[in-house]
């Protein structure tokens, strides 16, 4: 064979070398990018954050969007379709056909005093005495006198109702003599400043500036209330469409697994074992 001929031939397989690697399949591409819509509370959006950053280290192709809405409001969203999903503190109505409801995980409640307050631990017996208004004075609980000053939430807020829910099982309520306050953050400011305050809020707004109380012993941590030694809780629920897309179920699968009940724990939140 010639030396034109060999190159001849040199050239065509290398021709074919080449139309046979473009007919390949072409490389993969990542899908997305998706947006998860997630409605809720103020009071979860840190939860949201930390959620949306742990689950990007893993789907990076999937961000998280915080939509700041009360409860009801957020689980409108999800039912009209602006939102995938919500993060309520109140459960929606459990015949609702369009979504699907269950317990997330759950808050300690703390009971706050002053810090110059001498009380350190209370009974529950004696925690109900003094939001029902049968304890009037701080010497009925073997320390200095002064006039007893309940706060609360409000009537109708989700801490309020799960409160009372837990302490006071047999219908009473938090005596009409409390001051009153639209927020968390309003309690802890109301509480700080006046030495004969006692109130409750959400573990996770406990600052230097007030005292958590003991409850028969307990501490308001998330290992009491996963093991059953803390009663004083409040129920954050998910909520979500009955039919659901791809992207969002991924999120949900993370966020009920190993990986979200970490973050949920590091949060200040009680992951809720399935069916519970």
């Amino acid at each position: 064979m010639s030396h034109q001929s060999r190159s001849s031939g040199i050239a065509v397989a290398s021709l074919l070398v080449l139309l046979t690697a473009n007919c390949g399949p072409a490389p993969a591409t990542p899908p997305g990018p998706f947006v998860i819509r997630v409605a809720a509370p103020g009071t979860a959006a840190s939860l949201v954050q930390a959620l949306a950053a742990s689950y990007r280290e893993l789907h990076s192709n999937t961000t998280l969007q915080f939509q700041p809405a009360e409860d009801l409001a957020a689980a409108n969203a999800v039912r009209n379709g602006a939102a995938d999903l919500a993060l309520c503190a109140a459960e929606p109505r459990p015949d609702d056909s369009q979504l699907e409801v269950r317990p997330l995980a759950r808050q300690p409640i703390a009971v706050i005093v002053n810090r110059l307050n001498q009380v350190n631990a209370l009974t529950t017996n004696q925690l109900r005495g003094l939001f029902i208004g049968q304890i009037t004075d701080w010497q009925a609980l073997r320390t200095e006198s002064g006039p007893v000053s309940v706060v609360s939430r409000e009537d109708g807020a989700p801490t309020r109702t799960a409160f009372e829910g837990a302490l006071l099982s047999d219908g009473s309520r938090v005596t009409r003599n409390a001051r009153v306050f639209s927020s968390e953050e309003a309690v802890v400011k109301e509480v700080s400043a006046r030495k004969g305050t006692v109130g409750y809020v959400l573990s996770s707004y406990v600052g230097s500036e007030v005292k958590a109380l003991l409850v028969d012993g307990q501490a308001p941590e998330v290992q009491g209330v996963l093991d059953g030694r803390y009663k004083l809780y409040r129920t954050l629920f998910l909520v979500r469409p009955a039919a659901q897309s791809g992207s969002t179920q991924g999120f949900i699968d993370y966020l009920l697994g190993n990986s979200g009940r970490r973050v949920l724990a590091a949060s200040g939140y009680a992951p809720v074992a399935e069916g519970r």
